[in-house]
């Protein structure tokens, strides 16, 4: 799914009335994360 529909299914489901927990990180290109600090974070978030 790409960042623009992430952004807009997160502001439709708070519209809604429900919780969301949502993180976008800015950095890493294609593979999420740009060092093994990101990567773990990524990772633990699921």
């Amino acid at each position: 799914m790409f960042r623009c529909q992430v952004r807009k299914m997160a502001a439709k489901m708070l519209e809604q009335g429900h919780d969301v927990i949502y993180y976008e990180n800015t950095e890493g290109g294609h593979a999420g994360a740009a060092n093994h600090e990101q990567s773990a974070t990524v990772e633990a978030d699921g």
